[in-house]
């Protein structure tokens, strides 16, 4: 099965927050500025999503963050 990569989606589409390719500027935190990509003025979290941009259920994120607690425990 592959990895999944968690990103944090825009409401302007674009990837942002802490994504590892977060099209937005840093402001206060990273990636909660302007987007590099739109005229977007500021990251607004609409959900998480992918690396091709395909919504997460609940199910997911949840899976994904028990993975990231136990490589952290480790």
């Amino acid at each position: 099965m592959e990895k999944i990569t968690i990103f944090e989606m825009c409401r302007c589409g674009h990837f942002g927050g802490e994504s590892p390719n977060s099209m937005h500027e840093d402001r206060y935190q990273n990636g909660h500025g302007e987007c590099r990509e739109c005229n977007c003025n500021q990251f607004t979290w609409v959900g998480f999503v992918d690396s091709n941009g395909t919504p997460l259920s609940h199910d997911e994120i949840q899976q994904l963050a028990k993975e990231r607690r136990e490589e952290l425990a480790n």
